[in-house]
């Protein structure tokens, strides 16, 4: 991320209803929020939980535990609150970044909490830091599974996994900077991570979904068109949904869409060839 910030520092890094940032912009806010998560005792292998809708406020909050040294937890402030609770019970993290909205969905807990909005001044006042030289195995972050077959379970995954996935991504969906990434997913699913740092690493740039319109078909054909967007993700159920709003001219700019997580049936895959332009997929 950091040798892309250096290539384009200008470029626009990540949109949304919010407004814009740079990668430059962007950079200087991840380190001067990295440099108060350091005296928050944030290091490597350190949790630090974070709890706040999707937002340019949510990127640069885990921009900036990456440059502290630390791992971020996702706890999302529209999941069940025993769920919440048996996360933060688990993972203990040493510190939640959180907005005023979200922070009241929290359960009690000893972490060092971080009101990003409230205390905006404490940390912008900050002088930004670049990150931590770590290694790469030092752990990135920890998503917990849904729970479906039994008790939640926290997965460690280090730097050199998700590294080698978005170098990858990168390299056989040929993401450049023209590309426009829609990032939808919630942070606690695993396909966000690839959503949130593809285009950080790229130069590509982010386009933040408003929180909750993931479920809405139609609001996500409307932001597809109206933020041309390039690049995006759908798990098979929610592909099937969005095709029966969506036509050509909600997809006009679309190039490549990514399926996974369900079985995807050949009829289904038919209809999205139908769908956006061709060869565009």
């Amino acid at each position: 991320v950091a040798e892309q910030v250096a290539r384009t520092p200008n470029a626009t890094a990540v949109s949304g209803s919010g407004g814009t940032m740079t990668f430059a912009e962007l950079d200087d806010q991840a380190g001067r929020l990295a440099a108060h998560l350091r005296d928050c005792g944030v290091g490597p292998d350190v949790l630090v939980g974070i709890c706040m809708p999707r937002s340019i406020d949510l990127v640069v909050s885990l921009l900036a535990v990456l440059k502290a040294g630390g791992a971020y937890v996702p706890l999302e402030p529209d999941h069940p609150r025993d769920r919440l609770a048996l996360i933060v019970d688990d993972a203990r993290p040493a510190v939640i970044l959180s907005t005023a909205a979200s922070h009241g969905r929290l359960p009690p807990n000893s972490a060092r909490a971080v009101i990003l909005d409230e205390q905006r001044d404490l940390w912008m006042s900050r002088s930004p830091v670049a990150p931590t030289g770590g290694s790469a195995t030092d752990l990135a972050y920890v998503l917990y599974t849904s729970g479906s077959t039994g008790t939640p379970k926290g997965v460690m995954i280090e730097h050199r996994a998700i590294v080698s996935q978005l170098l990858w991504r990168i390299e056989t969906f040929a993401l450049t900077p023209a590309d426009r990434v829609l990032q939808k997913t919630p942070l606690g699913f695993d396909v966000s991570v690839w959503e949130l740092f593809c285009p950080l690493v790229s130069g590509a740039e982010m386009i933040l979904l408003d929180p909750g319109a993931h479920r809405d078909p139609s609001a996500l054909a409307d932001s597809i068109r109206t933020e041309r967007v390039t690049v995006l993700h759908f798990v098979p159920s929610m592909l099937d949904e969005f095709i029966n709003v969506a036509d050509a001219a909600d997809c006009a700019s679309v190039r490549l869409v990514l399926s996974g997580g369900e079985a995807l049936s050949t009829g289904l895959a038919r209809r999205v060839f139908e769908c956006f332009p061709p060869g565009g997929i």
